[in-house]
């Protein structure tokens, strides 16, 4: 008898205890207490920050800079002249906004630095939650209960926002549908995002992009990035599709690094998503799953079939095959190891 217990993926879970950490930009005050429960909009602590920065790095023998290390100036204020015997032509940079400077000067060459006058930074707490721990004049850690979207990759750092979705679960996002009310915004956009689509949401200031599939390429900085399918032109769930589409305008947090969307909710699984990501059933004709092999690594279709006879993979190994009909109406040939049964 052919054994067909796989894997049941469950892209969107509820958990009842989830940690998410806000940290101060620099040491500061911390001001809530252990075990205090806070709203989206509380304050957690502040500092007070350089909100601007500026650098130029100037060759000492071009350049007269006009300015000490830690001397403070205000906007239009002269920083540096470019020496010249033409009056005409020297050239002045000025200070954009008030600050202050730092000024290094090695081998030849000035390195000038400017910061902004300090701000005051409230650090808010952006979901609702209780105080778990406190990390005194740095940072605190909230628990809350969440529902849970699993990716497959991810990049960037961990961001919050809220939750906007763009386009469809199985088209590609366009530049055309990238428009400045997405700035801050977590935005879900549907089966891939070409490099140029990343470049402009990251110069948008989009909070985080999360597609069904991308590619394997740099981005810069430190954008983030959640691929919730694998790697190229890959629809996204329909399932994850429909419950971001449903949270649309709610606080979520993109964690990159642990391949997740968490949407804090206090009101229980109303939704009937599950509990738990660690179970395993027999495969079921017509069954929705998810392929973990290539060329179709992320795609899902439905299953078909089982065949009964072992086949030599390309792994060398003997193994089962399953045959998949897919989204778009292709039927392939799988090995029945490299699927995962999705609810």
């Amino acid at each position: 008898m052919i054994e067909t217990v796989r894997p049941v993926i469950k892209k969107v879970v509820y958990k009842d205890n989830t940690f998410f950490e806000r940290t101060l930009p620099q040491e500061g005050e911390i001001t809530c207490k252990v075990g205090e429960s806070v709203k989206p909009f509380d304050v957690l602590g502040s500092t007070f920050v350089s909100l601007d920065k500026r650098s130029w790095r100037m060759n000492s023998a071009q350049w007269s800079v006009e300015v000490g290390d830690g001397q403070s100036l205000n906007a239009g204020d002269v920083l540096a002249r470019k020496k010249s015997l033409l009056p005409f032509r020297r050239e002045v940079i000025r200070m954009p906004f008030s600050g202050t400077v730092s000024l290094l000067v090695a081998d030849g060459i000035a390195r000038v630095d400017i910061f902004s006058v300090p701000e005051k930074y409230n650090l808010i707490s952006g979901i609702e939650a209780k105080v778990a721990k406190v990390v005194e004049k740095n940072s605190v850690l909230l628990e809350t209960s969440s529902y849970v979207v699993s990716g497959v990759f991810g990049s960037g750092r961990e961001v919050i926002g809220e939750i906007k979705t763009v386009g469809n679960f199985d088209s590609p996002l366009l530049l055309s549908q990238l428009t400045p009310e997405l700035t801050g915004k977590i935005v879900i956009g549907g089966s891939f995002a070409a490099a140029e689509v990343l470049t402009k949401a990251q110069a948008l200031g989009v909070a985080a992009l999360v597609v069904g599939g991308t590619n394997l390429q740099p981005v810069r900085g430190n954008f983030p990035v959640l691929a919730t399918e694998g790697f190229g032109r890959i629809p996204m769930n329909n399932k994850v599709w429909q419950y971001l589409e449903s949270e649309q305008l709610k606080t979520a947090i993109v964690s990159p690094q642990r391949r997740q969307i968490l949407v804090p909710s206090h009101d229980g699984d109303y939704r009937h998503l599950g509990g738990s990501s660690l179970e395993r059933r027999p495969l079921k004709e017509d069954d929705l799953v998810q392929i973990f092999v290539w060329p179709n690594f992320g795609f899902c279709g439905r299953l078909l079939e089982v065949k009964g006879e072992l086949v030599k993979l390309p792994s060398g190994v003997e193994g089962y095959i399953a045959k998949v009909k897919l989204s778009n109406g292709e039927i392939i040939d799988v090995p029945l190891s490299n699927l995962g049964i999705l609810e």
